[in-house]
């Protein structure tokens, strides 16, 4: 499961591309907590009460928090990615496409930025409450941009998952 230190690395990442507004949607309290070091460097740590419905929540609310920002993109990342380079987050960030996904030696990945045009259409559509903004992407292809980017963004959910990184 994601740790806060893992959490933390993956906001530091975000924070350090430079792109704009930071803002992070957790759900428990010790996240909020670890991303406290980030607040000088202008992250705001958001509470979803929701999020243990799925990830779709999350998402929500970040669009929701995006429109009274008076924001025109969204730039979505997961927690449990810390290996995200900054590059990643910029270049998503600059892309005027409705849709950009990161890939990785071609394939896609996170994070994905969404422009305004998406966001009716993700309030408004039901389904999986763990898929994101994935049957967007499906559904409209003709949005999407792929962004070549470096780093990884293979998640670290478990103990496990840590020796390929270890060095």
């Amino acid at each position: 499961h994601r740790t806060a230190d893992d959490v933390l690395a993956a906001a530091r990442e975000m924070v350090a591309s430079g792109a704009c507004r930071f803002f992070v949607i957790v759900g428990a309290a010790p996240l909020a907590t670890a991303l406290e070091p980030l607040a000088a460097s202008g992250l705001s740590v958001v509470a979803n009460p929701e999020w243990s419905t799925g990830m779709r929540s999350s998402l929500l609310a970040a669009v929701s928090l995006a429109r009274r920002a008076g924001c025109t993109r969204l730039v979505v990342g997961l927690g449990d990615q810390p290996f995200v380079e900054p590059t990643a987050w910029s270049r998503l960030a600059a892309s005027d496409a409705p849709v950009a996904v990161a890939t990785y030696e071609g394939r896609r990945g996170n994070p994905v930025a969404l422009g305004s045009i998406t966001w009716d259409e993700l309030e408004s559509e039901g389904g999986d409450p763990d898929t994101g903004a994935r049957s967007l992407v499906n559904r409209h292809p003709d949005w999407v941009a792929e962004i070549p980017c470096e780093g990884d963004d293979r998640d670290i959910d478990t103990l496990e998952d840590l020796p390929p990184w270890k060095h």
